[in-house]
């Protein structure tokens, strides 16, 4: 049974700081779908 995770990040103007977030995440987690969404940010 694999377990299934899915991350869903909110952004608004934090551009500078998505990268370093997915890859943190990333390192923790060996199968997994990440979701980022923007709501209208100025970035």
């Amino acid at each position: 049974m694999s377990i299934e995770i899915y991350i869903i990040i909110p952004m608004y103007n934090t551009g500078g700081f998505i990268n370093e977030c997915i890859t943190s995440i990333k390192s923790k987690f060996i199968s997994l779908e990440i979701i980022v969404i923007d709501d209208g940010s100025e970035d």
